[in-house]
C-alpha cells in the first residue's frame, strides 16, 4: 500500500525539491501539486489523501488559513509544514492543529526523511493494531518509541549523535529485505562512508541490522547490511 501525498507550496522550486524527497520513499505516492491553499482545498472536496506537505505563506489562502479550513471541516488528514516561518508564535499557534512535524527552511533531505518516517510509523500503528496498549499510545503520542529513547542516552557515550542515528534509520526503513552497502547509505543520507560504517556498526550490537561479506564484486569484498527492524 502507498500512501497518496499533496504538496501545498507557492515556489515552484521548493514544490519540485519536496517532490523529489517524496518521490525516494517507495512508500509514498504523489497525487498532486498545489500553489496555494484554496486550489489545495477544493482537490481535497473530492479526493482523499494520507498526508499534506504545507507551506505557510502562500497568496491567495495560506498555509495557517488553510489548516483552519480543513479542521473545520473535520478532515483529520496528517499535515507536515514547511515554512521558513520560525518564530515561537507562529509555531506554538501551527502546532495546535496536530502536525506531524514542523521544518523550518532550508533544511536537508535527511530531516525531511525523519518527518516522513514519523508519518509511516504513526499509519502503521493505526492499521496495524485493533487496540492500543498504554506502551504503544504512550510511543504513538510522543512520535518515538521508547527504545530510541534509551537509546539517546547510551549514544554520548559512543561519540555518535542521535539526530544522525534518526536519519540513518529513516533511511534504512525505506529499504527493509534489500542489501545496501555503506557506499549506497553514503551517497542517500549525505555522510561519509567511515561515519556510516561507525553507525552500522552500533545498529549491529542492537541487533537491527545483519551483515554479511559479498565476495562477488570483481574486487575488494564489500559488506552487505540488512536492516531487520520491524516498524509498528
Amino acid at each position: 500500500m502507498k500512501y497518496k501525498v499533496i504538496i501545498i507550496e507557492d515556489d515552484p522550486m521548493v514544490a519540485s525539491i519536496n517532490k523529489q524527497y517524496v518521490s525516494r520513499n517507495n512508500q509514498l505516492e504523489l497525487a498532486g501539486i498545489f500553489s496555494n491553499g484554496s486550489d489545495g482545498l477544493k482537490y481535497l472536496e473530492d479526493h482523499i489523501v494520507d498526508l499534506i506537505i504545507l507551506d505557510m505563506y502562500m497568496p491567495v489562502m495560506d498555509g495557517k488559513i488553510f489548516l483552519n479550513h480543513l479542521r473545520a471541516s473535520g478532515n483529520p488528514v496528517d499535515v507536515i509544514m514547511v515554512t521558513a516561518a520560525s518564530d515561537i508564535s507562529n509555531i506554538r499557534s501551527l502546532l495546535s492543529y496536530g502536525l506531524v512535524d514542523y521544518l523550518v527552511k532550508p533544511f536537508e533531505y535527511s530531516r525531511f526523511a525523519v518527518a516522513l518516517d514519523k508519518f509511516i510509523q504513526k499509519q502503521n500503528l493505526i492499521e496495524h493494531n485493533q487496540g492500543l496498549s498504554q506502551q504503544q499510545l504512550d510511543e504513538f503520542l510522543s512520535n518515538a518509541s521508547s527504545s530510541r529513547h534509551s537509546e539517546k542516552e547510551i549514544l554520548p557515550s559512543k561519540g555518535l549523535q542521535s539526530k544522525t542515528l534518526d536519519s540513518i534509520r529513516a533511511y534504512l526503513e525505506q529499504h527493509i529485505g534489500e542489501g545496501l552497502t555503506s557506499e549506497q547509505i553514503a551517497d542517500e543520507v549525505g555522510l561519509s562512508r567511515v561515519t556510516i560504517r561507525r553507525y552500522m556498526n552500533y545498529l549491529i550490537e542492537l541487533k537491527e541490522v545483519s551483515s554479511d561479506v559479498d565476495y562477488n564484486t570483481g574486487g575488494r569484498p564489500s559488506i552487505i547490511y540488512h536492516y531487520n527492524r520491524e516498524i509498528l
